[in-house]
């Protein structure tokens, strides 16, 4: 988290190479699993595409996706708790159309995977080479406007992508610093509630503007 919020601020800064040195120093082990090091590797992966090793970006990048759809999964085959402090009335309800009950429960938390794995995609995307116009982005600004709000720094990020590195970018990724520390006391990952880990994990997740790229990535 911290790594996280210290390179978000070197960004809005102009300091580009120091947010990739602080992320590369919080690379996570092989084989981490969870939506948190999902986040991990994503930011490893925009930190390898800044200093110009798409190579190293590719790979994180493509690992963060699959811990994505690892963290989808195994919501998928874990139980949901089907109700918390509501009436009798609704725990019957919930009781006689478990299935439903079951998805709706499930269903914010597969939104937040949905939205985590898409920032990732999109910086795959860069990794490789293809970037997207913005105009082809409309999933992603949907998925985002659920999730994180219509006024998040991604949004703002992808109005803007197309414009070279400008204050209005840099003012996009103070913004996200200022709220992912603001918001980092009411994340309790630690206490196996799924949706805070998960929350937590996707605004974690940074997406790398493609001003940010060095020219030699770029051309790669």
């Amino acid at each position: 988290m911290k790594a996280t919020v210290d390179a978000l601020i070197a960004l809005a800064d102009g300091r580009r190479d120091a947010a990739a040195h602080t992320l590369l120093r919080s690379m996570p082990a092989n084989g981490a699993k969870g939506p948190i090091n999902a986040a991990a590797n994503n930011n490893v992966g925009i930190a390898a595409l800044i200093a110009g090793t798409p190579h190293l970006a590719a790979s994180r990048l493509e690992t963060a996706t699959q811990l994505w759809a690892d963290s989808r999964a195994y919501i998928e085959r874990t139980d949901v708790p089907l109700a918390g402090r509501g009436s009798v009335f609704h725990l019957r309800l919930a009781m006689q159309h478990q299935d439903a009950f079951t998805q709706l429960k499930r269903q914010p938390l597969f939104d937040l995977c949905a939205a985590g794995s898409a920032i990732s995609n999109c910086n795959w995307d860069l990794a490789r080479a293809r970037p997207e116009p913005a105009a082809t982005h409309q999933d992603l600004i949907a998925r985002l406007t659920a999730t994180l709000g219509p006024g998040c720094a991604e949004i703002r990020l992808l109005e803007y992508w197309a414009a070279p590195d400008c204050e209005a970018v840099r003012a996009a990724y103070r913004a996200k610093a200022d709220a992912l520390a603001q918001s980092a006391d009411s994340f309790n990952v630690d206490s196996h509630d799924a949706r805070s880990e998960l929350k937590c994990a996707v605004q974690m997740t940074v997406l790398l503007h493609p001003s940010l790229l060095r020219p030699t990535t770029a051309r790669a």
